[in-house]
């Protein structure tokens, strides 16, 4: 009994030292979420460290979106002036980030999911958050020391061992979700999320604005959508030249449209804009 209370206090002894020297490397203010190949975004924090390649997101009950600035290590310390612009109208947006991921996503179906990948290669430091689904992050090359060599084997093993990486199984439509998983090349499964057919409604929708010509009328076929998000409302306001007509099928199955005036798109918090709300604001044709 002697004996074994002195192997216990020595094991201790040692899972101390660990802890210790955890936190003399790497500080006790800072989580280092590494090995995660998906993250909700709604539970990160500054001061967090994410590897390149992880998938942020977050499942909303009916519409959602995620934004993330992203800057050299050389602009560090431009990330508070962007950060305290914004609350400037108009906010032409971040001026120093070398690059923007943002997704947005609403359906009267819930659950709704929106996600962004951080692209692979850096290490990305949180620096500024704000409203759970918006953060300014500054990334850091990797070094060659840090890059995970391929490991050989001793000898050759008979028995599989996955290797999983995130690939797109079905392709999301206006009429269907798709399904990411995260899957072997034997087949295995051992994770998957839904990508909302919301996204192909978004992405279609943000392209004819950003597309459309000087003082243009876009004219915009929603169905099977009966909504807008706040985000594409704000890539409306981005072209106040532009006026959006927007035809849909309602729920006792007549055809209804609407025009958002060039310049008037509706500038309020709200997340999502039914169209019987903004047919009602701005007028039925």
């Amino acid at each position: 009994m002697e004996m074994e209370k002195k192997v216990l206090f020595q094991r201790m002894k040692g899972l101390l030292a660990l802890v210790l020297a955890f936190t003399m490397m790497f500080g006790t203010g800072m989580t280092v979420l590494a090995d995660e190949a998906k993250i909700d975004f709604e539970k990160i924090n500054v001061g967090d460290n994410i590897h390149g390649g992880t998938t942020l997101y977050h499942s909303y009950k009916y519409s959602g979106d995620i934004v993330v600035y992203i800057y050299d290590d050389k602009n560090e310390d431009k990330i508070e002036e962007d950060f305290n612009n914004q609350t400037k109208s108009p906010w032409p947006g971040p001026k120093y980030s070398v690059k923007t991921l943002e997704n947005s996503a609403g359906s009267f179906t819930p659950p709704v999911y929106v996600s962004v990948t951080l692209p692979a290669g850096y290490t990305y430091s949180v620096k500024k958050a704000a409203g759970g689904n918006t953060f300014w992050m500054v990334r850091y090359p990797l070094k060659s020391n840090e890059e995970v060599q391929p490991v050989q084997p001793a000898q050759l093993v008979a028995s599989h061992e996955h290797s999983f990486q995130w690939v797109e199984t079905l392709e999301a439509t206006l009429e269907s979700d798709g399904l990411m998983q995260h899957r072997c090349e034997c087949g295995a499964v051992d994770d998957e999320y839904p990508i909302s057919a919301s996204l192909v409604y978004f992405h279609k929708y943000c392209g004819a604005i950003q597309n459309a010509p000087q003082n243009a009328v876009v004219e915009w076929n929603s169905d099977p959508f009966r909504c807008y998000t706040r985000r594409m409302m704000e890539e409306l306001a981005k072209r106040p030249d532009v006026s959006l007509k927007t035809t849909f099928t309602d729920t006792d199955g007549s055809r209804k449209s609407f025009t958002i005036p060039a310049g008037q798109a509706p500038a309020d918090s709200e997340l999502f804009y039914g169209f019987t709300y903004l047919g009602n604001l701005y007028g039925w044709n």
